[in-house]
């Protein structure tokens, strides 16, 4: 296996064990991931529940080294125990897919499956409502800036 492979492959496997470090925390307080308790949220809790092959809702280090490993196998198209773009896309792709349906569901307010052009208008319309602060019809940088909590020091509170 090559270096780099070695490199990305044990910073994404380093990664997923401080999520779970994090996860074990909040759950030692009574935090509750995903609608069933256990990894099924959003974000790095539903690539975590991917990785739990007995769906017990505890990640070990040999399930995530199964996920890693089995992984790499799938989407290694060429067999050279590395990923191109286009295999880490498809990787990619089926490992988001869970999240794009739950994007695509949230839009979707009637339920018929169909993503309407109001469907989309809406929540757009309350993004710029939100981020365009001095209702300019323009949401500029600075406002984006300040939205995120970065303001600069000579800015004035009014704005």
């Amino acid at each position: 296996m090559k270096t780099h492979t070695k490199i990305v492959l044990a910073s994404v496997v380093a990664g997923a064990i401080g999520i779970v470090g994090f996860v074990s925390l909040a759950d030692a307080h009574g935090k509750k991931w995903g609608r069933d308790g256990g990894f099924g949220g959003r974000g790095p809790a539903m690539i975590l529940g991917q990785m739990d092959a007995n769906s017990d809702g505890d990640l070990t280090l040999a399930e995530i080294d199964e996920f890693r490993t089995s992984t790499l196998a799938k989407f290694d198209a060429n067999g050279d125990q590395a990923l191109t773009l286009d295999e880490f896309q498809n990787a990619w792709l089926e490992m988001m897919r869970p999240r794009m349906v739950d994007s695509f569901q949230r839009l979707d307010e009637d339920g018929d499956a169909i993503v309407t052009d109001q469907e989309i208008q809406t929540p757009l319309a309350m993004l710029t409502r939100r981020l365009d602060r001095n209702e300019d019809g323009v949401i500029s940088s600075d406002e984006m800036r300040r939205k995120r909590g970065h303001r600069r020091h000579d800015e004035d509170d009014n704005n």
